[in-house]
């Protein structure tokens, strides 16, 4: 019996320690954390900060002060050893999958430009692209991946770049897929020709 008591203790002790799992992607027992906060230049809404079940759709607000434009929403997970998903639209919304730290930012008004994604007629901007990519960005920014999908019949022509005042700046030829933003608001628009 003496020589079971070590093998009992340690057993007893083994059964006490807490089993190494990952948080972030390990709902507690109520579900996810959410915190939602904002930098410098505006607020958010401190209401949506809480507990989720998995896979829960949550909106959250990002409100500018006077003089500020909202930038974009930067996410961070637990996990994660740096942001890992940047959303322009305000309001968003968001699945949460996982502990999250999601951070509002804002520019000074004078230093953002908008950027409007429009689709052609024959076409589509697949994923909510339009959405994705149509907000704010600093002058200079690289914005990647548009990518459009004709309809049948159809091939994808060229992004037209108009003005605010509906001026046409240039054109972004077919096969490229990146576009530098402007010091000015621009609306990006693409059209298609019927197939040969």
């Amino acid at each position: 019996m003496k020589k079971l008591m070590p093998l009992l203790v340690a057993f007893l002790v083994a059964l006490t320690l807490p089993i190494s799992c990952n948080s972030a992607t390990t709902p507690s027992e109520a579900g996810f954390l959410l915190n939602v906060t904002a930098g410098p230049g505006g607020t958010v809404q401190s209401e949506v900060n809480g507990t989720y079940s998995p896979r829960e759709q949550i909106e959250i607000t990002a409100y500018p002060d006077h003089g500020f434009s909202f930038y974009r929403w930067v996410v961070y997970s637990a996990d994660s050893s740096g942001p890992w998903l940047f959303k322009n639209q305000n309001p968003a919304r968001f699945a949460i999958q996982w502990n999250l730290d999601i951070v509002a930012t804002f520019k000074e008004t004078s230093e953002l430009f908008f950027l409007s994604i429009v689709d052609g007629p024959h076409g589509g901007i697949p994923a909510g692209g339009a959405s994705i990519y149509s907000g704010n960005y600093l002058a200079g920014e690289v914005i990647a991946g548009l990518i459009v999908r004709p309809n049948p019949g159809w091939s994808f022509e060229r992004w037209v770049i108009f003005s605010r005042d509906f001026e046409i700046m240039g054109t972004i030829e077919h096969g490229v897929d990146t576009f530098v933003m402007p010091s000015y608001d621009v609306i990006l628009v693409a059209e298609y020709k019927e197939a040969s």
